[in-house]
């Protein structure tokens, strides 16, 4: 199943979000009634009273099916995920890259903000929140968060060529699921994509607990 919370209200975040979940359907044509397949995409996720106060996109994935997963170009199967997705519509002349990190150029030469901290900060915000509204108690293991960079204006040609966070253009759905896994610290013992561990069984209901934390708020 996949839903697109909130209202389109024509922002480039609902807007962003809705092609997102043109992406997932090309590439699982089932998924508006496969049960096991969720995706919740979540446009302007709000984080009360937190300093970091609300992320662009928050996407939350799972699939449970027994075949038919993604495999990436490594070898990794991609079963869920909770990532963070930093949108910025600027042209190339507003873009710039230094090594793996992506700036902000500032107009009349005002310096460069770094897209790249930003993006990482919203990262721990959103694991931070969770932890606080979701795990007083500490019973549950927190879900791995992963972190991406739009650039929508940006031709896929301009982007540099390194293994960081960053997508460009128009990707497609499995163009998303490589960035988001070459992100992701190969690990020998636990070699694929997702949030959880599949022995951690007990944090499975977990997830939809996160869903409902940052769409109670925005749902009409």
């Amino acid at each position: 199943m996949i839903k697109v919370h909130g209202v389109s209200d024509g922002s480039n975040e609902s807007s962003a979000a809705q092609n997102i979940a043109k992406m997932a359907r090309a590439e699982m044509p089932d998924i508006d009634s496969n049960q096991l397949i969720t995706l919740d995409i979540i446009p302007s996720a709000q984080l009360y009273s937190n300093n970091t106060r609300d992320v662009d996109i928050l996407l939350i994935f799972s699939d449970r099916r027994k075949n038919g997963l993604y495999v990436t170009s490594r070898g990794r199967t991609v079963s869920s995920f909770l990532t963070t997705i930093e949108l910025k519509n600027l042209t190339p002349l507003g873009i710039s890259f230094e090594g793996e990190k992506c700036f902000i150029n500032r107009n009349n030469g005002q310096g460069k903000s770094s897209v790249s901290d930003q993006s990482e900060k919203q990262k721990y915000s959103v694991r931070n929140y969770i932890d606080r509204k979701l795990n007083k108690n500490k019973n549950f293991t927190l879900p791995y968060i992963t972190n991406l960079i739009w650039l929508p204006l940006l031709p896929k040609n301009n982007l540099p060529k390194f293994s960081g966070n960053v997508i460009a253009g128009k990707p497609s759905w499995n163009e998303l699921l490589e960035t988001l896994a070459s992100t992701v610290y190969e690990n020998k013992q636990f070699p694929d994509i997702e949030i959880y561990r599949k022995s951690d069984v007990k944090n499975k209901n977990f997830l939809v607990r996160i869903v409902k934390l940052f769409t109670e708020e925005i749902e009409f």
